[in-house]
């Protein structure tokens, strides 16, 4: 028996010795009654890990009450999880610590777990998974806008307060880069208000709109997956998780139970902003048009996809892209409303990885789910909703609080840049343009830029605007300026955060991103078509023998240009006026990439 643990100790040692591609750090909340959930996915991990070609730890905290087998501990363990194919029940991989009773809806608690395991399981890629139970940002009849629920401590990791927020900051600052991938292996997480508090810090989302069943994720289908694609990016090990928790519960699925699911992940691309402003656009128009007052839109909201929390009676969670659908589908409805709702539906497409859902005949209906759920009660009542990045960035709040104009203030937000989303190593110079969403004037319109990655250094960090009128864009009075290190990683995705502040009274942050072109470091993130800042002509990368369709859609989603079966890496603009544009290319083998540019003549 010493033989075998010494064995054990010194393959663990030497397994660690070298960086892996990945490192999966399962966040295992089981100090509640799904605790028995929680040692039976320990056990689907240990079938199928491999552990010579990527690290997965897990930190499990227990329930004294729901299980008492693996002799019945109570307090909080880490394990780094070893193959074991003979034994289904007990935990047979490696204890690493037992770290005492320790709150996990406390967000230190988080910090320390993720940190630690990435400072002792180095690896080029971190997937961070939070596992327990979930309510998105509401949850009728109580406070639990949160995941992660300790029972024994009675706490959770709250969106509403910012704590899920604020510790994947500290995360991201300790490992001086991005979360790669956050997967919620939790219930009704799949919302734009959740995306929007994880967003700064990863690059890929996986969640889900509707309940899980108690199984939740198929961790042996996931972990073989992985062991066959060690050196998947992040979006692949994204769609794969998406398509085999799908797929696991169909019938004849390795975890089929007579229950509806939903699973969907998003890609954070830099561009991703454009979602944001075309939400913003849509919220806007559902103003005008009579928001909650119109009895047309409380209709489309009616038949639109829910998703319910147990027990609930009057689903609020709505998926967002059905709405706009049933928007876009009411003749009687402006027709500015039916457009900005169809742009919504397009732009999205270009950061959704993959979708799957399943409708079991004896569960709930989910059949018209498109990958990502919004609030959309009948009043808001709750001010804590206030508190949410998402609220300071989109007029949906406004949309939500019943106006039926916009009301008489500025509301800025963030456009674009005139660095086409991509900076490289060195000086890069550009400037910012911001929209004004609100019902007045923003005056003495001043912003300063920040950024928080340890490859980029702010120079000019501060300008002023001229005065924005009510939905009108201005750009800034003179450019910023940010210094990018020449060993930056190619493909890297930076955070920056503009602070504006207007009419000697209102201030926003806003958060955008920005990918670093960097080929001499590694290897360039794939992407068709990346146009160059142009005046009167636009320059692709059409790879030879590969022909493309591209759209020009205006700020407004209305198509102003159409080239078909284009070759040419050279498109004349020199009849359109100067502004901002979305171009669709198409290519007969993926999804339409959409990207934003800007003309100047």
């Amino acid at each position: 028996m010493k033989c075998r643990i010494w064995f054990i100790v010194l393959l663990f040692i030497a397994l660690c010795l070298y960086s892996k591609s990945w490192t999966i750090m399962v966040y295992l909340d089981a100090d509640c009654d799904l605790e028995v959930c929680g040692i039976v996915d320990i056990n689907e991990m240990e079938l199928t890990v491999d552990t010579s070609l990527f690290n997965v730890v897990v930190q499990i905290d227990r329930n004294p009450e729901y299980d008492s087998s693996n002799g019945n501990w109570e307090t909080t363990r880490r394990y780094y999880i070893l193959p074991d194919t003979e034994d289904i029940i007990t935990i047979n991989s490696l204890l690493l610590e037992d770290i005492g009773e320790a709150n996990m809806g406390d967000p230190q608690t988080l910090i320390d777990f993720a940190v630690w395991a990435a400072r002792n399981y180095p690896a080029d890629h971190y997937a961070l998974i939070l596992w327990d139970h979930g309510s998105g940002w509401y949850k009728k009849g109580g406070e639990t806008k949160s995941v992660c629920h300790d029972e024994t401590d009675n706490d959770a990791l709250y969106l509403s307060q910012g704590e899920l927020r604020d510790a994947l900051s500290a995360i991201k600052d300790s490992l001086g880069k991005n979360i790669d991938l956050i997967a919620f292996d939790a219930c009704l997480m799949g919302m734009v208000e959740v995306e929007y508090e994880v967003y700064p810090y990863c690059d890929a989302v996986v969640h889900s709109e509707h309940t899980e069943p108690g199984a939740g994720y198929p961790y042996h289908e996931i972990l073989l997956w992985l062991s066959t694609n060690p050196d998947a990016t992040p979006q692949e090990l994204a769609e794969a998780i998406t398509e085999l928790y799908t797929n696991s519960y169909l019938p004849g699925g390795s975890q089929c139970c007579s229950m509806s699911v939903t699973q969907s992940s998003v890609d954070f691309l830099p561009t991703y902003w454009d979602f944001n402003f075309a939400l913003d656009r849509f919220s806007r128009e559902l103003i005008k048009a009579g928001g909650l007052s119109n009895s047309y839109i409380l209709s489309a909201r009616d038949a639109s996809q829910k998703y319910p929390c147990p027990s609930e009676t009057s689903p609020e969670h709505v998926d967002l892209i059905d709405f706009a659908r049933k928007i876009k589908g009411e003749a009687n409805l402006p027709q500015t409303l039916r457009e900005a709702a169809e742009s919504l539906e397009v732009i999205f497409q270009n950061f959704l990885i993959a979708e799957g859902h399943y409708s079991d005949t004896s569960d709930w209906n989910v059949d018209s789910s498109k990958g990502v759920a919004i609030y959309l009660p009948q009043e808001l009542t709750d001010p804590m909703y206030d508190s949410l990045i998402f609220s300071s960035q989109n007029t949906w709040i406004w949309f939500l609080k019943g106006y039926t104009n916009l009301p008489l203030e500025p509301f800025l937000v963030y456009m674009g840049t005139g660095a086409n989303d991509t900076l490289s190593p060195g000086y890069n110079l550009f400037r910012i343009w911001l929209f004004n969403s609100g019902g007045a004037t923003a005056t003495d319109v001043r912003a300063w830029l920040f950024c928080d990655d340890p490859y980029a250094s702010i120079i000019d960090t501060f300008s002023t605007f001229p005065d924005i009128g009510s939905e009108t864009w201005e750009f800034s009075d003179s450019m910023f300026s940010v210094e990018i290190d020449s060993s930056v990683p190619d493909g890297r995705r930076m955070t920056f955060y503009l602070v504006s502040f207007c009419n000697s009274t209102y201030w926003k942050v806003n958060v955008f991103s920005f990918w670093v072109h960097n080929p001499s470091s590694g290897t360039k993130r794939e992407g068709h078509g990346r146009a160059s800042i142009y005046t009167s002509w636009i320059f692709l990368d059409i790879p030879r023998g590969v022909s493309v369709d591209i759209e020009l859609l205006d700020v407004l989603g209305r198509k102003v240009k159409t080239w078909k079966n284009v070759k040419s890496p050279k498109l004349s603009v020199a009849d359109l006026p100067s502004g901002i544009y979305f171009m669709k290319i198409l290519t007969p083998e993926r999804k339409p990439d959409t990207r934003k540019i800007l003309i100047l003549h």
